[in-house]
């Protein structure tokens, strides 16, 4: 009996020397990615040097009341700004100072207070970071509804 455990015992080694030496070309790293979930393995987001401009902005003037990314909703009424367009953010908060209009609801003061400061070029680098893209600072949009005022013409209409 002893010597039929040391010949299994054997036996076993040998075998899985021969299974490692015939799998030793097998490269580790591809197999443990497919075994391995870590969320924290991919590379943070490259950010051009306007995105990191905008982001510093929105840090400092908007990220308190609209989250993060921009996922959070300043006031029950209002969208997020990561669910709109660059274009509706751009126009909406031109509105704020442009146009002098009642938009924004119950945050409508915070946001006025924040428009007041924050110029249009801050503006397209914030919305640069907040989409991760820089297809919007290529666009020309201040050439676009100049001749628009906030005090009315002598017959009560804005454009001039």
């Amino acid at each position: 009996m002893q010597f039929f455990k040391l010949s299994f015992l054997i036996s076993f080694l040998l075998l899985t020397n021969i299974y490692a030496q015939n799998n030793s070309n097998i490269d580790v790293s591809s197999q443990s990615k497919k075994h391995i979930k870590d969320e924290n393995t991919t590379q943070p987001k490259k950010l051009s040097v306007s995105q990191i401009i905008g982001k510093q902005l929105f840090e400092v003037n908007c990220q308190k009341c609209h989250g993060v990314n921009g996922e959070k909703k300043s006031s029950p009424k209002s969208r997020r700004l990561s669910s709109m367009t660059s274009e509706e953010i751009y126009y909406t908060f031109k509105k704020y100072y442009t146009f002098g209009l009642n938009v924004g609801g119950s945050s409508r003061v915070t946001m006025e207070a924040v428009a007041s400061k924050i110029t249009l070029d801050e503006l397209e680098q914030i919305i640069s970071y907040i989409k991760n893209d820089d297809e919007f600072l290529k666009r020309n949009y201040k050439l676009k509804n100049t001749d628009i005022s906030d005090k009315p013409t002598s017959q009560g209409v804005y454009i001039k």
